[in-house]
């Protein structure tokens, strides 16, 4: 498995390291300690989802790891971020969901989190 450290941006050094951490971090699944059965940990993808505000809440309630790319096309240091995402959700397939975001077109999910700027990464473990 490809550790990822730091990402270089434009804003400075972003700390991959939480998804080694997260994953690394055991759940509660009925009062017992584990990971969950593969039926409980969603449908695998190997490359990032569109979400949508109709979507977004199903997605994070039915994923026990979701990481939220909250993009916008017209932005430069998203398009930078993007391969790095999608390379992410191949190396994590089944284990992490991750999702993109656009905030243009979504903008009741932008409200509800705040998001001032992009792009901005939303980790979210079970729901």
């Amino acid at each position: 498995m490809k550790r990822y450290g730091t990402l270089e941006t434009l804003f400075g050094k972003v700390d991959l390291s939480f998804a080694e951490t997260v994953l690394n971090e055991s759940y509660h699944v009925n009062g017992s300690v584990g990971r969950p059965a593969p039926e409980k940990r969603g449908t695998a993808f190997n490359k990032p989802v569109e979400m949508t505000d109709a979507t977004f809440k199903e997605m994070i309630q039915n994923h026990p790891l979701v990481v939220v790319d909250c993009w916008a096309p017209w932005c430069g240091p998203c398009r930078m971020v993007a391969p790095i995402i999608e390379e992410l959700s191949r190396d994590y397939v089944g284990r992490i969901l991750f999702g993109k975001l656009d905030v243009d077109e979504n903008r009741e999910v932008s409200i509800q989190y705040d998001i001032m700027s992009i792009p901005t990464l939303l980790l979210f473990k079970n729901g």
